[in-house]
């Protein structure tokens, strides 16, 4: 045992810590850090409906998500928000009920980390796209008709 371990400065460092870490594991603090998450989470699927919104309402763009082109095929854009604010609702809702347990906490974490890939990849979308409208243009004129599946533009 290292002479250092013993000093009274370092003993009372030693046990602030595990009472701050203590702390941290109450079920309280826990259900706090869900309830951030939820928001977190709620606020960034909110930007995501907002940039596909805005992109299919006007230049139109890839859907990568099978179930939102399903939603978008079966009911138009109008089922798109209700299936995108309903699992919002679904998962926020589950995830405030079981708060103040550590899997929910877990489960918080995932989806925060799923939400924040996406706003990065939104962003990516947003930096390339001006280098993209030529290639754009192209494909939506190529055949205006029948454009690829995965092209959603609302109104075609």
């Amino acid at each position: 045992m290292s002479i250092y371990a013993s000093h009274p400065l370092v003993v009372a460092a030693l046990r602030q810590r595990s009472g701050i870490l203590e702390r941290a594991a109450t079920p309280e603090a826990t259900a706090c850090r869900v309830s951030l998450l939820i928001l977190a989470i709620t606020m960034m699927g909110a930007v995501d409906l907002w940039c596909s919104w805005t992109y299919m309402s006007t230049i139109g763009m890839f859907e990568l998500n099978p179930l939102a082109r399903w939603m978008i095929e079966l009911g138009g854009p109008s089922l798109l928000v209700i299936f995108k604010f309903t699992t919002m609702l679904f998962a926020a809702l589950g995830l405030f009920i079981a708060r103040r347990h550590r899997h929910a906490e877990g489960c918080a974490w995932l989806g925060f980390g799923i939400l924040l890939a996406l706003m990065v990849q939104w962003t990516h979308y947003n930096a390339t796209l001006p280098s993209l409208t030529h290639d754009i243009l192209q494909l939506a004129a190529a055949n205006p008709s029948e454009p690829p599946s995965e092209w959603i533009k609302f109104g075609m």
